[in-house]
């Protein structure tokens, strides 16, 4: 069974966000996962490929998670990590980290 690997982490702190795109081999672990931490003044929404939405209220943090699969012909395939200003727009200010795993 495969370790965590350790994918990128960071603070952000502006008005556009966080958008990483990195290619992912499911060998390396069954799922991907971001984690955030908010720590601005309001609301930050959270995917990956655009699912697994999560919006992070002030002060919240937590994960979402997707499962690592191939593309065409078992290349890798690309995963694009987006968080964004809640509905109001704004700043944010988080702490993020992604990592992939082979459990949740």
């Amino acid at each position: 069974m495969p370790l965590d690997l350790f994918i990128d982490s960071g603070n952000i702190e502006n008005n556009t966000g966080l958008s990483v795109s990195k290619k992912l081999n499911k060998d390396n672990g069954k799922y991907v996962g971001l984690y955030v931490e908010n720590k601005g003044s309001g609301p930050v929404v959270a995917t990956i490929n655009g699912r697994s939405e999560e919006t992070f209220e002030k002060g919240e943090s937590g994960h979402i998670y997707v499962e690592v699969t191939q593309g065409r012909f078992g290349a890798d395939k690309e995963y694009e990590f987006k968080v964004v200003p809640g509905t109001n727009g704004g700043m944010i200010n988080i702490h993020y980290e992604i990592a992939q795993r082979e459990s949740r």
